[in-house]
């Protein structure tokens, strides 16, 4: 190839646009970060779709052969709810799916796992969210023994995400899926059992010469959301710690000073 055959060529790579990676990603919410005795725990089931509503992608799934279309919302998944964190001694009740989709809410196991759901929008988006809401349920249980549920989303089939390429109804987009993983702690009641987790747990790591600590930290999940850290955070793609209240903030769990537990930032 001659200088200026290859000159172009560097040109033109340089010139044409990267396709953004087109993700969905399932995150569970629980509306208490920590359950105690007389509480039932709310979780939700979200995706939110990377690039968003309005971004130019390529058709690429078939009849699509990568003609550009424009995002118009989510448009269905299959998935499950993993229980990963053992016997949780739960039960759900009122499953459901978003009023605005149709689809099956799943069944419950006893292992605490939920499978088989499937929602999706019908032809073209009523909802344009992102995150979207795709399922809900409460969580009960009768042993409030202290321990850590946690919970993972995972799809069983590409979701579908929808494109307007110019037809009278958008099309349906295959997008890789990811999935994000949420805990909560089940507690006796606030300011029972604590202090004496806190007492056993700082004379577990007091050595010859050292100086009790005043707190330690776990880790409590709020809304699902997530980011990267440092190893040692687990998650769907990589090292993830999990935020508390709505994703504002890092959760702490305060052992004395203070009464109880309580969620601090």
């Amino acid at each position: 190839m001659s200088r200026p055959s290859l000159a172009l060529v560097v040109v033109l790579c340089a010139a044409a646009p990267l396709d953004a990676q087109e993700e969905v990603t399932f995150t569970v919410r629980f509306e208490h970060p920590v359950l105690t005795p007389g509480q039932v725990q709310r979780v939700s089931v979200w995706a939110s779709f990377a690039p968003g509503v309005g971004a130019i992608v390529p058709w690429n799934t078939k009849p699509g052969t990568g003609e550009p279309g424009t995002v118009q919302g989510f448009s269905a998944a299959w998935f499950d709810i993993e229980n990963i964190s053992g016997a949780s001694t739960g039960a759900y009740s009122n499953m459901a799916i978003n009023p605005v989709m149709l689809g099956t809410p799943g069944i419950a196991f006893p292992s605490g796992t939920v499978g088989g759901i499937f929602a999706r929008q019908f032809l073209a988006p009523t909802s344009q969210d992102n995150p979207i809401l795709l399922w809900s349920a409460d969580w009960a249980t009768s042993s409030f023994a202290p321990r850590e549920v946690t919970l993972r989303p995972v799809a069983t089939a590409l979701p579908y995400i929808f494109l307007n390429v110019g037809f009278s109804l958008p099309v349906n987009d295959l997008w890789t899926p990811i999935s994000v993983e949420n805990s909560f702690q089940v507690i006796p009641a606030p300011g029972v059992l604590v202090p004496l987790a806190a007492a056993a747990f700082f004379d577990r790591r007091r050595k010859p010469g050292s100086r009790p600590t005043a707190r330690s930290e776990a880790r409590v999940g709020g809304d699902g959301r997530a980011s990267r850290l440092g190893p040692g955070g687990r998650a769907g793609r990589g090292p993830l710690n999990i935020g508390v209240d709505g994703g504002s903030g890092w959760g702490m769990l305060r052992y004395p000073p203070g009464p109880g537990v309580r969620p601090v930032r």
